[in-house]
C-alpha cells in the first residue's frame, strides 16, 4: 500500500503528514527531510520517497510503503 506525505511550510519549519494515519513531524531543513522523518515514525525506509507533486503550498511525496529490512 503507498503512503501519500504532505507538507506544508508553516511558520518556518516543514510540517508533514501521512494522509489517513495521522502519523506527522516536522523539520526546519526542508520539506524532505520533514517527510523522511514521518517514514523513520512509521519504520518505513526514507530513501524510498519519490516527490510526486509540488503546488504554491504543499509539497507531496508517495512511499511505496514497504517495511526497512533488519
Amino acid at each position: 500500500m503507498s503512503i501519500t506525505i504532505s507538507v506544508r511550510l508553516s511558520s518556518g519549519s516543514y510540517h508533514a503528514r501521512a494522509m489517513g494515519l495521522g502519523v506527522t513531524a516536522s523539520s526546519a531543513e526542508g520539506a524532505q527531510a520533514a517527510a523522511r522523518a514521518v517514514c523513520r515514525k512509521l519504520g518505513l525506509e526514507p530513501r524510498l520517497l519519490e516527490n510526486t507533486d509540488d503546488d504554491k503550498d504543499v509539497t507531496r511525496f508517495v512511499h511505496p510503503g514497504e517495511e526497512k529490512s533488519s
